[in-house]
């Protein structure tokens, strides 16, 4: 009885993690990317779920993939801001990630505009931060005036 308990249990939690998981909609990775490396993977899917939010300009939930001294520097409502003019609906592909050292990685995707006249390469950075990966902002500002506006 124990063990079908258990089971149960296990069978339950493992549903409701999988049911509650975010579904990506807005990123691929390219079909020549392969990996086994445990850290890699979940650079993969950390980095799919964020482009996927800021694809969508869902900010709420893309800020909290961004440094965490970022976020210090940079309020929600800063963030929204300055990412407002942003597309929405594109789509990114990751092409490759290769890892600087332990802690950092760069990965290399492809931006494809919703209408796809517009198409480019770039250069992520990621860190490695007490067992996550957080992207880099494209920009950061140093605080001169109130540090809470």
């Amino acid at each position: 009885m124990k063990r079908l308990c258990s089971f149960f249990i296990l069978f339950f939690t493992t549903f409701l993690m999988v049911g509650c998981s975010h579904k990506v909609t807005f990123v691929k990775v390219d079909q020549n990317f392969h990996t086994k490396s445990k850290k890699i993977m979940q650079l993969e899917q950390r980095y799919k779920e964020y482009w996927d939010y800021f694809s969508k300009k869902n900010f709420e939930k893309s800020y909290y993939y961004e440094l965490p001294h970022q976020r210090f520097l940079h309020s929600l409502q800063w963030y929204k801001k300055f990412n407002q003019s942003n597309d929405q609906n594109y789509t990114t592909i990751l092409k490759s990630i290769k890892l600087v050292n332990d802690y950092t990685a760069d990965v290399n995707s492809r931006y494809i505009s919703s209408d796809k006249k517009a198409i480019f390469d770039f250069v992520d950075r990621w860190y490695f931060i007490n067992g996550n990966w957080y992207h880099v902002m494209k920009t950061s500002r140093l605080l001169f005036s109130n540090p809470l506006d």
